[in-house]
């Protein structure tokens, strides 16, 4: 009875207060590393510079062939271990439904709604320097519903602004994650 309590309890707040996963890429370093762990609520709203995970309905991952073992999948459904199913990106939340997003300013920054944001947790290379807040220069507005994502480690991750070029129109949002799947 004990054992069947704990699991009830166990997947009730796996459902709807926290969730562990496994951050599947190095695409977030220094702020967090591949194949770490991470809890996240569920009870909180979201905010333009917080860690969100969401799940990729956008095939932005490539599929991975390893099978999981038969016994993980009870674990992961009470939250015992993260889920591994490889569809769940870690990426910063630049911009809300609405915003303009840009890059660059006159100073390399990134630029929300005209205004420069700070990025103190940009990778850092061994010199010390920081990464470029992008390569490459864009100006979008999110859509409504969407959201915009980068990595912190923007040489090293797939993000919004590396799926700007991506889809048709019946798919013309592909570089903006659906604010459902947070």
């Amino acid at each position: 009875m004990v054992l069947v309590l704990a699991i009830v309890i166990s997947t009730l707040i796996r459902t709807f207060c926290f969730e562990q996963f496994r951050v599947p890429t190095g695409s977030m370093e220094q702020t967090l590393e591949a194949n770490d762990r991470i809890f996240v609520s569920k009870l909180s709203d979201y905010q333009r510079g917080d860690v969100v995970v969401f799940e990729d309905q956008l095939d932005w991952l490539t599929d991975s062939n390893e099978p999981t073992p038969w016994w993980r999948k009870p674990l992961e459904l009470v939250g015992f271990l993260p889920n591994s199913s490889q569809q769940y990106l870690v990426k910063r939340l630049i911009g809300l439904p609405g915003d303009r997003v840009s890059c660059c300013s006159d100073r390399g920054k990134l630029e929300v709604n005209g205004y420069e944001i700070d990025e103190p947790y940009l990778y850092r290379y061994p010199d010390g320097s920081q990464v470029a807040a992008s390569d490459q220069s864009f100006d979008v507005v999110v859509p409504q519903g969407h959201f915009f994502v980068l990595g912190d480690h923007r040489n090293n991750s797939a993000d919004s602004r590396y799926h700007l070029c991506d889809g048709n129109l019946a798919t013309p949002n592909q570089a903006f994650p659906d604010l459902e799947t947070i």
